[in-house]
């Protein structure tokens, strides 16, 4: 008994001691050596032209992060200590297409070439007009009075044209509604209604047109030598003929145009509207 029993313990103390060795007592393993399996990236970036495309700013999304790079003269950048499996380079060069290239590398060095296109200036397609709409401008006003008769007289191109005048206002000396006043001040030209006379302090004047040019109120340029007189534009500085599309005289302030009859005594005497081409 005594030659079994230690026997059985004997047996039991070496497996036991097998076991905690087994377990716990056996060295650990090593630990991975820094930088191993890791890999190098080179970025080469071209143009179409095959020219390298030196700052073009990089962008490397691999496993362990982003890092970003720019190439330097020969268009070429280095990106160290990525860990190895897919990964997406983004490029951006001033006047380039941006754009984005997915590889797979491994531990060890690896190349990854990029060509980029220049952006190109944007062209429209073709353009079609349909319809015959036309546009308004600024002279259908004069064609629509003078079609309907509103104005006190309607001058045209054509009636200009045929008269030949040396001085356009020598078209309004045929007017009704109008006396033309020569040899004012400085050989002015001027222009008064044939409703009479205005009264003034001292004195009564003639009852001068007011003038437009393009639905423009052009101002006095000359004046009445009589004493409290008021001033009136000089018909010499109209535009020459040959420049003129229509001309419209409206008597009174009852015919002028809401838009252009103006204020108060403004629209007494009457308008004088001259259209260019």
């Amino acid at each position: 008994d005594v030659a079994r029993l230690a026997a059985g313990d004997a047996a039991r103390l070496a497996a036991g001691d097998a076991a905690r060795v087994a377990a716990g007592d056996a060295p650990a393993a090593a630990a991975p050596v820094p930088g191993a399996e890791r890999a190098l990236i080179e970025i080469v970036v071209r143009d179409a032209t095959g020219a390298p495309l030196n700052g073009t700013t990089l962008d490397v999304e691999a496993a362990d992060g982003t890092r970003t790079a720019v190439t330097g003269g020969a268009g070429r950048a280095l990106v160290a200590d990525v860990v190895p499996g897919r990964v997406v380079v983004r490029a951006k060069h001033v006047g380039h297409v941006a754009g984005a290239v997915v590889a797979t590398i491994a531990a060890g060095r690896n190349t990854v070439p990029i060509v980029m296109d220049r952006v190109t200036t944007p062209a429209l397609d073709t353009v079609r007009v349909l319809g015959g709409r036309r546009v308004a401008s600024r002279l259908d006003e004069f064609e629509s009075r003078r079609v309907n008769h509103a104005a006190s007289a309607s001058i045209t191109a054509a009636d200009i044209e045929k008269r030949n005048p040396v001085q356009t206002w020598q078209m309004l000396s045929n007017v009704s509604s109008v006396k033309v006043l020569q040899g004012g001040p400085n050989a002015s030209v001027a222009a008064y209604s044939t409703r009479g006379l205005v009264s003034g302090f001292r004195s009564s004047q003639p009852c001068y047109f007011r003038v437009m040019i393009d639905g423009l109120t052009v101002g006095p340029q000359a004046s009445s030598s009589a004493p409290g007189s008021a001033s009136y534009f000089d018909l010499n500085q109209l535009p020459p003929p040959d420049a003129i599309h229509g001309i419209e005289v409206f008597a009174g302030p009852a015919s002028i145009p809401p838009q252009y009859a103006g204020s108060g005594t403004d629209k007494w005497c009457g308008l004088i509207a001259v259209w260019t081409k």
